[in-house]
């Protein structure tokens, strides 16, 4: 048995910590909002690692795997904390304060304590004992045992089509103009009723090399799985590349990192050193892409050589110049990309204010109803809500001319401006309760099992900006994993 005390212990004295917090600035007017960001900054990394620390100290079988260390790690550490110390830097500061229409730090201490109780709750509702015995009332339901695939015996003909169908899906969005940073918003728009299922399609390649990874790293496969494994991964960073995303280009090899730590066990610490050089490498080929597609010049977006082609001219031109230099350059955007503290603090700011008349009402509308969103498709409900949250944020917050650009808030602001912080605090909590529940009724049910929790992984490690969109991708994913697992592997 597990005893949790030591965790509630430290879950209570994070929770005193923000109430103390909160208290001394509501009702003894300590407005002395820069050291209480930084005091919030070191206590949401320190109460959080200390349950990480404990979470690793049970013995937990991989826990690494587990979302509610990766949700501590990519949705509050890179978000929040550990990237936030940037703003000590005098331009960026500057810059992003009159972007996000902030005069100093009192938003972002705000957005820094609602961020502490996020994650606060989320430990707490991951630590509610009834879930363990609902995962296991899972794994143990007859549909769970006859479908749910054990054995990691792959049949390659499914694994090819499912790489093959990805394939497909990229190309017809690409010759349409509607792939990646480089798709016509007019065409994306008037493909509204089907392209989410031309996306749920393009992500079968990556899901492709989760069973190929899994089975070369567990099996002896020789040389032939590696080169398979391998060209799997490459086409997959191609196509990352060309979608002019950064993270598409990295995830294969963090896909590859994740599963090599599954099936053995040893923290991958040669694909987090290939991921930070890939993230690095990432900026210095896309951002300059991006510029070259945001002034119109020399770039067609639906001819998948033309886009090549500027890759590799801006890949020669990086290996012509200084690279240590342009390393030096990209960090600081590195960081600041990474940080969304002040995006959530200019939503909070506009919510205190009132700002966003109505939003409150509209975004509690779509949390009601997006499990029914998950199920019926647009070309049925033709009226179907379009919420596009990054985008209304960009318009109604930020006031930007570029109505197509979308800005992610973070799901704490979401949550925030929906109903303060109870809706944070509520949000968060069963969070917690979906991430123990899916890593244990799904990760510890076999290779089948495994595949359903990868695939639906990635929400329940970044929570969507728009937290509506978690119920939905979750639904989706697993109706979706179920049957390609059952039909992956032979019993």
């Amino acid at each position: 048995m597990i005893n949790r005390s030591p965790r509630r212990i430290g879950q209570f004295v994070w929770g005193l910590t923000i109430a103390l917090v909160y208290g001394s600035i509501e009702f003894g007017h300590w407005r002395v909002y820069e050291p209480l960001f930084w005091f919030l900054c070191v206590a949401l990394f320190v109460f959080s690692g200390f349950q990480v620390l404990l979470y690793w100290r049970e013995d937990e079988p991989r826990w690494l795997a587990a979302p509610i260390v990766l949700c501590t790690i990519f949705s509050f550490w890179l978000m929040f904390s550990v990237t936030s110390p940037y703003l000590l830097l005098e331009a960026p500061r500057a810059r992003d304060f009159m972007n996000y229409q902030l005069l100093d730090f009192e938003w972002l201490m705000w957005a820094l304590l609602y961020a502490n109780n996020a994650a606060l709750a989320m430990w707490i509702g991951h630590d509610m004992p009834f879930v363990d015995r609902m995962a296991k009332r899972l794994r143990e339901w007859d549909f769970f045992q006859k479908v749910v695939r054990r054995k990691n015996r792959p049949r390659w003909t499914v694994v090819g089509l499912l790489f093959g169908v990805s394939l497909l899906a990229r190309l017809v969005m690409l010759f349409m103009g509607a792939y990646g940073y480089a798709g016509e918003y007019e065409t994306v728009q008037s493909m509204s009723a089907y392209i989410q299922y031309l996306r749920l399609a393009s992500n079968l390649g990556l899901l492709a090399i989760v069973p190929t990874a899994l089975f070369v790293y567990s099996e002896d496969t020789g040389l032939s799985g590696l080169i398979l494994l391998a060209t799997l991964v490459g086409l997959e960073m191609f196509f990352g590349l060309l979608s002019g995303m950064k993270s598409a280009v990295v995830y294969p090899i963090i896909v590859l990192g994740f599963t090599y730590y599954i099936s053995r066990e040893r923290l991958p610490y040669r694909y987090v050193a290939v991921a930070i050089v890939g993230v690095f490498a990432a900026y210095l080929l896309v951002e300059p892409f991006r510029q070259r597609m945001q002034s119109g010049v020399g770039v067609e977006p639906r001819d998948a050589g033309a886009l090549t082609q500027n890759f590799v001219s801006i890949g020669q031109e990086s290996l012509q110049s200084d690279l240590s230099r342009q390393a030096r350059n990209v960090t600081v955007p590195i960081l600041t990309r990474q940080s969304f503290v002040v995006q959530a603090a200019a939503a909070v700011r506009a919510k205190a204010v009132g700002d966003i008349p109505g939003a409150e009402r509209r975004f509690r509308y779509y949390m009601a109803m997006s499990p029914i969103m998950a199920v019926i498709p647009r070309a049925i409900w033709r009226s179907k809500p379009d919420p596009q949250v990054g985008r209304w944020y960009n318009n109604e917050i930020l006031e930007a001319e570029a109505y197509t650009n979308s800005i992610g808030m973070t799901a704490v602001a979401y949550l925030y401006i929906a109903g303060g912080m109870v809706a944070v605090f509520v949000g968060f909590f069963c969070v917690g309760l979906l991430q123990r529940l899916w890593y244990r009724g799904f990760f510890f049910g076999g290779i089948g099992g495994i595949i359903i929790f990868v695939g639906s992984l990635t929400g329940l490690v970044k929570i969507p900006n728009g937290f509506y969109a978690l119920p939905i991708d979750l639904i989706r994913d697993t109706v979706l994993l179920i049957p390609i697992q059952y039909l992956l592997y032979r019993e």
